[in-house]
């Protein structure tokens, strides 16, 4: 029998507004992941339902993207650039090397570099902290507990999508931070914080507004197909494209190259052209096989 307490507060959690609205957040994260593309969560192909809906990828298709994103992330491919094998590359941390010098060496450490200067940076301006000597607060069974599900989603993380727009930053940064946080047991008496954080603060914005100016400084200077030609409003390069207009309303734009130039909604259209479905003022595409 399930004990009093537990039930109760399982029960407290679940009737709880902040899980309802966290409930309500995935709800909503993945009803547009199928409405956009078939899949629960795209592109998984155990969670796409493929041509059983009218605007469902084929399954082979999602499976071949999968894999692309994944050889991708494990810097297998890039701009100008394919692995050999790339079945093989993908497997066993057979990648390992080959990411750690293409994409570890100059951005991963780029953002630990950022991330540890920061935390010289506080503890320098906040030297009055002191240290528990006691035992660390990750002896609490609570903060154990969450540290354990961070590392399984680091785990994920690292070994299917190893770059840091694939969800990286914030694991990263709270698998580091954590442990560094709980160390630093006290803070200062109030009045040397205040004083403190305030310059902390003041600092940080008016460096990254001259990192800022900087950058839009070098902007100006360029001379490629992005230059500011237009200014403030980003360039970009002219491209042709073709519109294919269906009966049903919807015009679709193809470009030989990236659709940053043309209306949406703009992609490849396949050999056989697609198959529009409008239903309740929503378009829904297919491949026309």
């Amino acid at each position: 029998m399930i004990d009093n307490k537990i039930y109760k507060n399982f029960k407290f959690i679940i009737f709880s507004k902040s899980f309802l609205s966290f409930l309500m957040i995935i709800i909503l994260m993945f009803s547009h992941h199928f409405i956009s593309t078939g899949c629960i969560i795209s592109p998984l192909p155990f969670t796409c339902f493929g041509e059983n809906v009218v605007w469902g990828k084929d399954i082979e298709v999602m499976k071949g993207l999968a894999h692309w994103l994944e050889q991708w992330a494990k810097s297998g491919a890039g701009p100008g650039f394919r692995i050999e094998n790339p079945l093989l590359y993908v497997q066993n941390f057979n990648w390992v090397g080959n990411w750690t010098k293409m994409y570890f060496v100059g951005k991963f450490s780029d953002q630990l570099g950022i991330l540890f200067t920061s935390y010289i940076v506080i503890i320098l301006l906040f030297k009055k902290i002191s240290f528990s000597k006691s035992k660390l607060a990750m002896s609490n069974k609570k903060i154990l507990y969450f540290y354990l599900v961070l590392i399984i989603i680091f785990t994920i993380w690292f070994t299917n999508h190893p770059t840091l727009r694939y969800g990286g930053y914030s694991i990263y940064f709270l698998i580091i931070t954590i442990p560094i946080s709980l160390f630093v047991a006290k803070f200062p008496e109030k009045k040397f914080f205040n004083r403190n954080f305030n310059f902390f603060i003041i600092f940080i914005v008016v460096f990254f507004n001259l990192k800022n100016i900087d950058r839009i400084n070098k902007e100006f200077d360029r001379t490629d197909v992005y230059k500011f030609s237009d200014f403030p409003y980003y360039s970009i390069k002219k491209m042709e494209y073709i519109e294919t207009k269906y009966k049903e309303g919807l015009t679709i734009y193809s470009a030989d190259g990236h659709c940053w130039f043309t209306n949406s909604p703009c992609g490849g259209i396949p050999e056989g052209g697609y198959k529009i479905h409008k239903k309740k003022g929503y378009y829904f595409i297919q491949d026309e096989k």
